[in-house]
């Protein structure tokens, strides 16, 4: 597979996943020339580029896409493209970097203080996933949490009757758009996986890494023009012929119903057990945080007079516009 596009590819240098990428770039995580990770063995090379000595390997890979939610980075990983892309991407940062290197760039004291606070940033993430995995609560405790909710506050378990809905999303409303969906559709007929077709082909990235699950729907939570479709659904498994609504094309699938009630804790079970578990979590990183911040001694003199050495400059740039 080759890159087609130099527009492309300078987006790729700019952005794989979210801004993470950038800073995983200092501690050395991403592809590097000549480290040691040729040793790791041919099949964990991904893109390699002889004339610089670059190799992109799997654990470049998963590292730059640390940053996303494991859902969301699995089914990114699991689309070839995208990680051939994700590769070149990081690929062309590494040669940037080593021909940064080769000019000195980094060797002045303003680089240098970046590479510190970027290699600061991501080693504090590190400690910070790894305190969190030392402080998860046991799934007695977050059992307890759920059950302790569920009876103390019923009120808000009240739901109205509710759709459970998959979709496929084709964004736009091109030719091109309509012409997709419609082999989509043609393939469902055909007893093609609806799942698996959402999580290959739908431009909507959420629910997609869901299988194309929305979950549970109220009336009035989708745009008029979607729930109008679903509301034609009459039982579980039914879709809807390819429809328009402003995000593009759609084929919308019934997999659930319940009606209006409190609902049972085993369908809010799961939800409040991971509440819990982020609320533990979140207490233990707050609590991280605040220990490490607890001891900083302000210098207020030497924060004015930085502040007034900006305020100078700014006013310079000022008169010069």
């Amino acid at each position: 597979m080759k890159m087609k596009s130099k527009a492309l590819t300078r987006a790729l240098i700019n952005s794989s996943w979210p801004a993470h990428a950038a800073r995983l770039l200092i501690l050395g995580v991403v592809a590097t020339a000549g480290l040691a990770q040729a040793q790791q063995g041919g099949s964990d090379v991904l893109l390699r580029d002889q004339k610089h000595n670059v190799e992109v390997t799997r654990n470049d890979i998963q590292a730059d896409a640390a940053s996303l939610p494991a859902v969301d980075r699995y089914h990114a990983l699991s689309a070839p493209p995208k990680i051939e892309a994700v590769a070149h991407g990081l690929l062309v940062r590494s040669v940037l970097a080593e021909q940064a290197k080769q000019q000195g760039l980094d060797k002045s004291a303003e680089a240098q203080a970046r590479l510190r606070q970027a290699q600061n940033r991501v080693l504090m993430d590190l400690l910070i996933e790894h305190n969190m995995q030392t402080k998860t609560p046991s799934e007695a405790d977050l059992l307890k949490y759920a059950q302790t909710e569920y009876k103390l506050d019923p009120d808000r378990f009240k739901a109205p009757a509710q759709k459970k809905i998959s979709h496929i999303l084709i964004a736009g409303d091109s030719s091109e758009a309509k012409t997709a969906i419609e082999n989509i559709y043609t393939k469902l007929q055909g007893n093609a996986d609806f799942g698996e077709l959402a999580f290959t082909d739908s431009d909507d990235q959420v629910s997609a890494a869901q299988y194309g699950s929305l979950g549970f729907l109220a009336k009035g939570q989708t745009v008029p023009a979607f729930e109008e479709q679903i509301n034609t659904l009459q039982k579980k498994g039914d879709y809807t012929k390819p429809f328009q609504t402003r995000f593009g094309w759609h084929i919308a699938r019934l997999d659930d119903e319940r009606d209006a009630g409190l609902l049972p804790f085993d369908s809010v079970k799961a939800d409040l057990m991971e509440e819990a578990r982020l609320k533990a979590l979140g207490d233990a990183r707050d609590t991280l945080l605040n220990q490490a911040a607890e001891n900083g001694q302000v210098d207020e003199a030497a924060i004015n007079a930085f502040a007034e050495e900006n305020k100078k400059k700014a006013q310079e740039l000022h008169d010069k516009s």
